[in-house]
């Protein structure tokens, strides 16, 4: 089974198709380069809420740190064959097309990238499976590990592994996981275990097609929630830092808040 990587270069990206290198046939990976970890906050935003940015940001890239360590895709996809792409145009370009050509894999794993579009789309695989930080389709879109906490429902941060269509964050789901929960999870230990948790569950959906399986696979039929990259504000930082001082999975645990429990597709060999 020959694997193309299509991977983000945030150190989560390359910590899980590091996962996918040691393990499996991987024959070629097209990185994006992705917007810088530290973003500054908007000018118009309060200077509380600028504060309150800063804090979120610089504490997601200490967690990441932690987490997945710092690392450099030119290091990690140094031993394979890779191209690297800096916008959403060059990602759907003929360049990227005539690169896949070559490879001709067998599957395409997704991490990472903006949305993959034709000649791209049309050229891949019949499986082509994106790792989608949120659940789907309660939580689509941008942020979707963060907007979880906003809505008070920290066990609904998790992941979903699903198939690609030409819409975002709308193909068929293959598997969902969430991660365990501890008291002592601030929003990013969260989103960090979120990835781990994948990772490990990613490990097994791969080699359950490896072994010739086909995925039993679910349609999503809800509509759900889609969150763009312009819905978050700094202001929305304050229902976590402000009202629970990052410590929402504590008051989830002791039950002083009280989400419904999501309901998640599993695929049948990793339970």
């Amino acid at each position: 089974m020959k694997i193309v990587l299509f991977s983000g270069s945030h150190p989560r990206h390359l910590f899980l198709h590091k996962m996918i290198l040691e393990n499996f046939d991987v024959v070629g990976v097209i990185v994006y380069e992705r917007e810088n970890f530290l973003p500054s906050p908007p000018e118009n935003a309060s200077e509380s809420d600028q504060t309150l940015f800063r804090q979120h940001f610089k504490e997601r890239d200490l967690a990441e740190e932690k987490y997945f360590k710092k690392r450099n895709y030119s290091e990690v996809f140094n031993s394979t064959r890779h191209l690297v792409v800096k916008s959403n145009q060059e990602l759907n370009s003929e360049k990227v097309g005539e690169f896949i050509k070559e490879l001709d894999p067998d599957m395409a794993v997704i991490f990472g990238t903006t949305i993959i579009k034709d000649p791209i789309f049309s050229l891949l695989p019949v499986d082509k499976i994106n790792i989608h930080l949120g659940l789907s389709p309660w939580y689509r879109g941008s942020a979707t590990l963060f907007w979880p906490f906003y809505n008070m429902e920290p066990n609904h941060a998790g992941v979903t592994i699903h198939q690609i269509t030409a819409k975002a964050d709308a193909g068929d789901i293959i598997h969902q996981c969430v991660p365990e929960l501890d008291k002592h999870d601030g929003i990013h230990d969260v989103a960090c275990k979120a990835v781990l948790t994948a990772t490990r569950d990613l490990k097994k959906v791969l080699s359950y097609k490896a072994a010739g399986k086909i995925f039993p696979q679910q349609a999503q039929k809800q509509s759900g929630r889609l969150y763009l990259s312009k819905s978050f504000k700094p202001e929305h930082l304050r229902v976590n830092y402000e009202v629970f001082n990052n410590r929402m999975v504590k008051a989830y645990l002791n039950k002083d808040i009280n989400p419904s429990s999501p309901k998640l597709i599993r695929l049948p060999s990793i339970d």
